[in-house]
């Protein structure tokens, strides 16, 4: 018997009974939910913000290597004043920066982020009427080089790559027209161009294939 409890007179008293607190039922842990996953060469909505800035870093990445920086006003083939990472100067802008003038790097960042940016959204808008996500580098490369009017410039081959006939947009775009045997200016002009955004279609019809088999 304890005998503390008998000296304080404790033992054998009612004692009071002690009340847990309510735990409120445990919920069922739910699984993270996850961004689902496109196949490749397919783009059934709009990629989310993550996915736009992933290839925007990539798509900047690119356009720094091909493009390179340069920081005085340049002419470039066809006389047209660029600086920086491939940026053609606006009229009021070449005013500030003729040929040979040093632009600030931070005038030469903010047209980089700009004119990237204006590229990439229009990649992504023809990305969704073509159907392919993987191509969206390469029309941000064609969109940043051309400008976000390219398809005006090669409505059938757009037409084409719309419709899956990519042998013959390709056709469309390193010749005059299909079958016409001639290269198109823009073939003339940056062949390395052109023939980057030509591997990527083909690599587009080969996913394409691969995902209707």
């Amino acid at each position: 018997m304890n005998t503390y409890m008998q000296n304080q007179g404790l033992l054998g008293q009612a004692q009071p009974s002690v009340q847990l607190p309510v735990q409120p039922p445990v919920q069922p842990m739910q699984a993270a939910v996850q961004a689902p996953v496109q196949a490749p060469g397919l783009l059934k909505q709009d990629p989310n913000e993550e996915m736009r800035q992933t290839f925007r870093k990539q798509i900047q990445d690119e356009l720094v290597i091909s493009e390179g920086n340069k920081e005085e006003s340049y002419l470039d083939s066809l006389g047209i004043l660029h600086a920086g990472i491939g940026h053609k100067l606006l009229p009021e802008e070449t005013k500030l920066y003729p040929k040979g003038t040093v632009v600030p790097e931070e005038i030469r960042n903010n047209w980089f982020e700009a004119d990237s940016a204006k590229a990439t959204k229009a990649a992504y808008d023809q990305a969704q009427e073509i159907q392919a996500p993987s191509l969206i580098p390469a029309l941000a490369s064609v969109n940043f080089q051309l400008g976000t009017s390219w398809t005006e410039k090669f409505p059938t081959a757009y037409e084409h790559l719309k419709n899956g006939n990519y042998e013959s947009a390709i056709q469309e775009i390193e010749n005059t027209s299909e079958g016409s045997g001639k290269l198109s200016t823009w073939n003339k002009q940056t062949p390395v161009r052109v023939a980057n955004f030509v591997a990527s279609i083909r690599k587009l019809a080969q996913l394409k294939q691969r995902v209707n088999q």
